[in-house]
Parts: C-alpha cells; sequence; structure tokens
C-alpha cells in the first residue's frame, strides 16, 4: 500500500469518507499497523526480533582535547584487537574494523527468542584541529574500549596562548 492511498484528505476533501469505507481513527491505526509490519517483515515475526541478514555497526566516540593531546576513545564492545584498524593521515583518524557475528550462516532456525546485537563493518573518521605528532601516537583496548592518544606537536602547544578576559 502505498502511503498516500493512506491519507484520506489526498483524494476526497472529506476526512469521514474513503473510497465508501469509514476512515475513521481506528481505520488509520490499522493502516500504519499494516505498514510497519511491512516493513519489518523481513526482520522477523516481531520488529524486534532482528535479521539474520548483517547490520551497520556504528561504534559510539568520545573526543577530549587536553592542553597538550587529544584523547579520542571508542565503545567496541565484543571485538578483538585483529578486527580493528586505525590510521591516521591528514588531521584524520580512521577506525575501521568489522564486528562478527557468532552464529552459523544458513541455518534455518537459530534459536534465538529475541536478537537486538549488531554485526557487520564500520568505519568512523575524525578529523581533528591541529597539527599531531604521530610518531607519539597511543592506543590501547580493554574491556571493549579503544583509547587513542594523539599528543599534539611541540609547534602547536607552544601557539596555543591563554586569554585572559576582564570584567567590567
Amino acid at each position: 500500500m502505498r502511503l498516500s492511498e493512506m491519507m484520506p484528505w489526498t483524494h476526497s476533501r472529506s476526512l469521514s469518507r474513503y473510497g465508501g469505507d469509514d476512515v475513521g481513527f481506528p481505520a488509520i491505526e490499522e493502516r500504519m499497523s499494516r505498514l510497519i509490519d511491512e516493513f519489518f517483515h523481513d526482520w522477523g515475526q516481531e520488529p524486534w526480533a532482528g535479521s539474520q541478514r548483517t547490520r551497520m555497526v556504528t561504534p559510539c566516540i568520545d573526543v577530549l582535547e587536553r592542553e597538550k593531546e587529544f584523547v579520542v576513545s571508542a565503545e567496541l564492545p565484543g571485538m578483538e584487537c585483529k578486527d580493528i584498524d586505525l590510521t591516521f593521515s591528514h588531521n584524520t583518524l580512521t577506525l575501521c574494523g568489522e564486528k562478527k557475528c557468532e552464529c552459523e550462516e544458513g541455518k534455518e532456525e537459530t534459536g534465538y527468542y529475541r536478537r537486538e546485537r549488531s554485526y557487520g563493518c564500520f568505519q568512523r573518521t575524525v578529523v581533528l584541529p591541529t597539527e599531531i605528532d604521530v610518531d607519539h601516537a597511543d592506543a590501547h583496548f580493554a574491556n571493549g574500549i579503544l583509547t587513542v592518544t594523539l599528543p599534539k606537536t611541540p609547534e602547536e602547544v607552544e601557539s596555543s596562548k591563554h586569554i585572559e578576559i576582564k570584567g567590567e
């Protein structure tokens, strides 16, 4: 069903009549329920049931700027170091990886009652506003958190000056 067919005012000036059927709130609600059911059809019986297909994973990141460095941390639960690729080029930190599904592919019945975890490839980029001393960059991965420390170049640290604000 097309969305325009669900809107009675596109075909008639009366909200109470549409194609001979009564279009009160219950009829619109039923049409919306059907539309949502069709949308989630590929994901299983219920919208929350999930899909056996992989979905895009987008890890959450925090970027902290300190006087002499930037610290970027990313949530990567269920991953290992070997699944993560970290590069730095032209003041841009790029984090790539793949979170793999633990289930067997091609298996008809997985036995899951509910499945919400997502799997798949991802890429996140962070553009930093200052020059970075890449030779002294450091990355640690523990308990599903990747922490990358990116020190600013000595020139950047020295060129930054604090400006005092005076009140009236």
